[in-house]
């Protein structure tokens, strides 16, 4: 009988409640366990590191002194300046490249960036010239 790698495991699980604040997000702790079926224990550990990591961000759910019972609900969230991606069609007659926010791709936000005076026709004659214009791309 064999048995799962644990290394391979965490980053499963991380996955699954990463998809889960993805797609269903802001959520609670209680129903990231609930959707991705991980112990509650698992989930507090994974949703802590990513704290840690700056790849989600938590919204307090009430005020502490609501009249409701027990600790404020805590809503996690995708942390939109956590990831960039840059998506760049390298032809002559290319439009612009795109800024996409890594919060929910796809259909996030996207922003046309400037080129910097790199013109898509050095950029179709060298990878070098490529990577100039992302370089120059701004990211507001």
């Amino acid at each position: 009988m064999k048995t799962a790698d644990p290394e391979l495991m965490r980053a499963i699980n991380r996955f699954h409640v990463m998809d889960a604040i993805r797609r269903f997000g802001p959520i609670a702790r209680v129903e990231i366990s609930d959707r991705t079926e991980l112990s509650a224990t698992t989930v507090s550990a994974i949703t802590g590191a990513l704290l840690d990591d700056g790849l989600i961000i938590t919204h307090q759910l009430g005020g502490i002194r609501d009249a409701a019972r027990g600790r404020p609900r805590v809503l996690l969230d995708l942390n939109p300046d956590a990831a960039h991606v840059v998506g760049a069609r390298l032809a002559p007659d290319a439009p612009p490249p795109r800024r996409v926010t890594s919060a929910r791709l796809p259909g996030a936000r996207t922003s046309p960036t400037r080129q910097g005076g790199v013109g898509p026709q050095r950029v179709a004659r060298s990878p070098r010239g490529a990577l100039t214009m992302l370089s120059r791309c701004s990211y507001t």
